[in-house]
């Protein structure tokens, strides 16, 4: 059945391929503009991208600078209030004996004080740049061991629960079967 196609004599070899291709000519060039707009929001969210992750890196730096720093601190810290303990033992010893007044002894105490609470305070400012660094890293629930909180999975749809509202008083009791509840 294939031979002598087209007047010629002999088998037809003639190969024949079929593209469908629909596209709306007449829509006002809503496709492209939509296409523009697509690309236009897909470049607002890699720079939303961009910028969040260009703030996380500079408070992970911020959080980790301020948590060595800090370390190196409380050690002049320390010795500041050990030097501080020294002088006031030595300044009691001396005000036992007569050789100091009341006012240098509580003048010592107070430098003991003060060093306490400046120690104590950057042991405070170091754990919460610990913390920081962590929850920075995405480390801090784990190492703090809380567990993730589970998805909530609705098995049945609530339109399909029965409504209890109606059998249940102002004071939380329950009404008799048969009974509304009383206000």
């Amino acid at each position: 059945w294939d031979d002598n196609l087209d007047g010629q004599p002999g088998p037809n070899e003639d190969l024949t391929a079929m593209l469908r291709l629909r596209y709306n000519l007449y829509n006002g060039g809503e496709d492209s503009a939509r296409i523009r707009r697509s690309e236009h929001q897909l470049g607002e969210a890699q720079a939303i991208q961009r910028d969040a992750l260009r703030q996380a890196r500079q408070s992970l730096e911020l959080s980790w600078n301020a948590y060595e720093i800090l370390g190196r601190q409380m050690e002049f810290l320390s010795d500041h209030l050990s030097a501080s303990e020294k002088t006031r033992d030595a300044y009691q010893k001396q005000f036992d004996i007569g050789q100091r007044t009341l006012l240098d002894l509580l003048d010592t105490e107070n430098e003991v004080f003060s060093a306490r609470n400046q120690l104590v305070e950057a042991q405070i400012d170091h754990q919460i740049a610990q913390m920081r660094v962590l929850n920075a890293t995405g480390s801090l629930m784990s190492s703090l061991e809380i567990p993730l909180p589970q998805p909530v999975v609705e098995d049945e749809d609530p339109a399909m629960m029965p409504d209890d509202s109606s059998q249940e008083g102002m004071d939380g009791q329950m009404a008799e079967p048969g009974e509304t509840a009383k206000s």
